[in-house]
Parts: structure tokens; sequence; C-alpha cells
């Protein structure tokens, strides 16, 4: 006798009708949505490579955004035999070369366009030279980039080509690298 009251109301079948087609367009809003944001993303992807460099007269570190997006770098970590070194002056003190001559560019904080590259560290002076890249081939130089998208997306790099993504760039403040 239940099934006779359907044919007997049809209003209440219209109006589960439209209740079904209502939930599929949302769904189908809220999945259109989700992948307009990952297009989004995709879009302004930053990717960070870093790398040294010796010609023989000049040691050079450089910081370059591959990606399709901003670099927002939020703080650098340099380290010395994985010891941390607040700026360049501690980790040259810590080589040996109390008087040296050397140019750098700041990097934490800054934000890379995609494509552009920043020589953030560059040594001519002989001695500071030897000793640079002595520490860069024995493994004893380290250094690491936290950066993230516009998105706040965030990724962790050693200069290697592949970042591992990270929740947020926090790191404590004794180990930031000031330059």
């Amino acid at each position: 006798m239940a099934s006779s009251s359907w044919h007997r109301n049809p209003e209440m079948i219209v109006a589960l009708s439209a209740l079904v087609v209502s939930i599929f367009t949302v769904a189908i809003g809220a999945y259109s949505a989700w992948i307009d944001r990952s297009y989004a993303r995709a879009a302004v992807w930053p990717r960070l490579e870093a790398g040294r460099g010796f010609d023989g007269a000049q040691f050079t570190y450089v910081v370059a955004n591959r990606g399709t997006g901003p670099a927002l770098i939020r703080h650098v970590q340099v380290a010395l035999d994985g010891e941390p070194v607040a700026d360049w002056s501690g980790l040259f003190d810590r080589l040996g070369t109390p008087q040296r001559s050397y140019l750098q560019s700041q990097v934490s904080g800054r934000t890379l366009s995609p494509n552009q590259t920043v020589e953030a560290l560059r040594i001519d002076d002989p001695r500071l030279l030897t000793a640079m890249v002595e520490a860069s081939a024995a493994g004893r130089f380290d250094v690491r980039l936290c950066y993230c998208s516009i998105y706040e997306q965030c990724w962790v790099t050693d200069g290697g080509l592949q970042a591992q993504e990270v929740a947020s760039c926090t790191v404590p403040e004794h180990q930031r690298f000031i330059q």
C-alpha cells in the first residue's frame, strides 16, 4: 500500500528528484573547484636549485628558481662539518681564513621570480678560494634552503633536484643563516 502513496503524490517524486540533482550539482561544483585550485597551484609552483661552481679562479654559490611561480625563500641554513654557522664570516673563520675578500647577496627573505638566478657567494681571494673548494669537495660545507609558493606550500632543498615538501618553514633561531 505504501507504493500506491507515491503514485498519489507526484510532488514528492519531483521534490526528491530535485534533491538528488542538487546533491550531484554541489558535488560536481566542489570537485571542479578542487581541480581548478590544483591547476592554479601548478601554474605558480616554484622549484629552487642551488649549486656551487669553481673555474680555477673563482668559487660561486648560486640559487636559481626553475619553477613556474615565485619562490618565497623563508630561511637559509649553512653548516660546516654539520655545525650551523650564522654568516659567511663565521664560516670563513672556522675554515681558518681570517683575512679574506668575497662578495655576497642576500638570499634569505628574498623572492625569486621564475628563471631568476642570484649569486649568493662569489670568492676570488686565492686563500679563501682554496679553503672553500677543499671544504666543498670534502663534503664539509652544506646549504639548506626552505621556500614556499604563494599558496604557502613549502619545501626544503639542499640544492639537489629533489626538494622535500614540509608543512612550514620553521627553524630554531640559532640555526638560521643571517648573511
